[in-house]
């Protein structure tokens, strides 16, 4: 059901020009209530504990709508508070768009490794892999180097602290079945 008021509320179409391709308009409230239900939609499907794989599905898919769209809508918004008043440039957008999804993909790895969430860590991989394909598919194509050497930059430092978190957090707190 969520699913169908994310495709009819146009919030995935929002997320995918906010994260991808041409920057879209102001979001609807529609699409901001739809965020909503998604991040509280996955905090009700989360639990903690061996489950069978089709929860674990389930899990997966309500987690990555609710971090794609939260981070769209965060986009969206820092592009609108750094560009007020003036058309914002392709290559400031992907620089913004990769901060995001940086963030992001540190934000799964901690969250994954401390609350024993399979399916954020696995899109803290996925998110990174992503990340990859938009630095070869929009940063370099833009060709402006301070942008694309920002991009880089942040891609490269996420790189290296997700394993870290997803280590250093497994060994100090190692999960007690009971």
């Amino acid at each position: 059901m969520l699913a169908a008021a994310a495709f009819s509320s146009g919030l995935l179409v929002f997320v995918l020009r906010a994260m991808a391709g041409v920057f879209p308009p102001s979001p609807g409230w529609i699409v901001c209530l739809t965020t909503a239900c998604t991040v509280i939609g996955y905090a009700a499907v989360a639990r903690t504990g061996e489950e069978p794989w089709a929860a674990l599905v389930l899990r997966l898919f309500f987690a990555a709508l609710a971090v794609s769209s939260a981070g769209a809508l965060l986009v969206w918004t820092f592009v609108r508070l750094t560009m007020s008043g003036a058309a914002p440039a392709a290559e400031s957008i992907a620089v913004l768009r990769t901060l995001v999804s940086c963030a992001a993909a540190l934000l799964l790895a901690w969250c994954g490794s401390r609350w024993q969430r399979r399916e954020l860590i696995w899109l803290a991989w996925t998110t990174l892999a992503l990340i990859a394909f938009k630095l070869l598919f929009e940063d370099l194509r833009h060709g402006h180097l301070g942008f694309t050497a920002a991009s880089i930059f942040l891609y490269a430092v996420t790189i290296l602290l997700v394993p870290r978190l997803l280590h250093s957090r497994s060994k100090a707190a190692p999960c007690v079945a009971e």
